[in-house]
């Protein structure tokens, strides 16, 4: 008895991954086109690359990313130094427990939300959209939150010291520390 044509096209579709194996980089990647998730792993420079995925940055690594075109998300998690300029993220940033000499997200446009926390290393904000929230928590190398344009929230808390900056416009509500901002 031969299957019907849905079911064989069914099985082919499920049984297919959503992407192709993870892609490292430790060093350069240029205007490619990545169908997966970029896992960084030493000093990563990402060039006009267009990624179908998520950009995970490992402890003790860098990250630099400029005109970057990103599906997924950016989340670093005890990493050296992540610098993002002119990228658009479809998904959010999330910089946590960075060590380096100073992190940046500048003149980029973040669909999701911006989280900034328990970094001992000073992180800038500076220029950009987002559609969601800008959070900067428990931080203790300095947070500079300027000329953002937020959909959602500005809130700040536990950060030693405060945050500095200025002329953020802010869909929702500026709350603690970034009442101000």
């Amino acid at each position: 008895m031969t299957k019907p044509l849905c079911s064989v096209l069914l099985g082919l579709v499920v049984s297919s991954p959503a992407f192709a194996d993870d892609v490292v980089c430790d060093g350069l990647i240029g205007a490619d086109k990545i169908d997966a998730n970029v896992l960084v792993i030493g000093d990563c420079t990402l060039d006009g690359t267009v990624i179908r995925g998520d950009v995970l940055v490992d402890p003790n690594t860098s990250l630099t990313a400029t005109g970057v075109f990103l599906r997924g998300s950016i989340r670093a998690d005890g990493a050296d130094v992540v610098v993002v300029d002119s990228s658009t993220i479809s998904g959010g940033v999330e910089l946590a427990g960075l060590v380096g000499a100073g992190s940046e997200l500048v003149d980029s446009m973040v669909r999701g939300n911006i989280d900034v926390r328990e970094n001992v290393s000073p992180v800038v904000v500076d220029g950009n959209r987002t559609g969601g929230n800008v959070q900067a928590d428990g931080n203790t190398g300095g947070v500079t939150i300027t000329d953002n344009m937020i959909k959602g929230d500005l809130q700040c808390r536990d950060n030693l010291p405060a945050p500095d900056g200025g002329n953020n416009v802010v869909g929702g509500d500026a709350k603690d520390q970034c009442v101000a901002l």
